[in-house]
């Protein structure tokens, strides 16, 4: 009797082939560590920028914190009395008051309308832009000073409208001109604009009087400008 064969399973060909090894993972590289000499540097260098910072801009700082501590105390008029600032300030010419701000500064003229003009007259108050109304008069009364400047710098008024943002809708700006006449204004808005934005010296026509006063913002930069629009409220002609 004949045995039967076991017929063999012919392998699979790829059971047996030769596998190459699996190359093994190359770990990233990793990222480069900064010395803990170069942080303390890079850390210096911007608390030196932050203190110079300051000190460039310390009297714009110490008028905020004057105002925020000890802000002035405005006296409302008595009913159907004569408003006692805008009493005060006729007779006295080319002035701008604003009491809740504790501002009082000489309107000053630039002798032109160019840079260096303005450099120069900014030094003795806040100017009045050439070509625009005088104040009380008809039309736009622009009128711009310093938030910040140098400590250094020339000039008392270095940061005489550094609390200029801080103006509120309603507030009392008094000015006069240079007959002394005095105007009241009521604030009726503020807005941030682009330093070329010419916009802000449009006339309200109307013949409405109208008084616009700007300064540098940020405080340290010339980027933008804060701008305050008031309109006309009460009068006092000496002349």
């Amino acid at each position: 009797m004949k045995k039967k064969r076991s017929r063999t399973k012919p392998s699979n060909p790829k059971e047996h082939a030769i596998v190459p090894p699996t190359a093994a993972a190359t770990p990233s590289p990793a990222s480069p560590r900064i010395p803990r000499r170069q942080w303390l540097y890079a850390g210096g260098i911007l608390l030196g920028l932050a203190v110079l910072f300051l000190l460039a801009n310390s009297g714009f700082f110490l008028k905020q914190l004057a105002h925020r501590f000890n802000p002035p105390v405005v006296s409302e008029p008595e009913p159907g009395a004569t408003d006692p600032y805008l009493l005060a300030l006729a007779g006295t010419p080319n002035r701008l008051r604003i009491p809740s701000l504790g501002i009082d500064a000489p309107i000053v003229e630039a002798a032109a309308r160019t840079q260096a003009a303005y450099k120069t007259a900014l030094q003795q108050g806040v100017v009045h832009l050439p070509e625009t109304a005088e104040p009380g008069d008809i039309g736009n009364a622009y009128l711009f000073g310093h938030s910040s400047d140098l400590p250094w710098a020339a000039g008392d008024f270095k940061n005489v409208f550094a609390l200029l943002p801080e103006i509120k809708r309603g507030a009392k700006i008094y000015a006069s001109n240079r007959d002394g006449n005095a105007y009241a204004f009521t604030v009726g808005g503020t807005r941030i604009v682009r330093a070329d934005d010419l916009s802000v010296l449009a006339d309200p026509g109307n013949e409405k009087r109208m008084l616009t006063l700007q300064t540098s913002y940020p405080v340290g930069t010339a980027l933008r400008r804060f701008v305050v629009t008031a309109e006309y409220a009460a009068e006092i002609l000496v002349k």
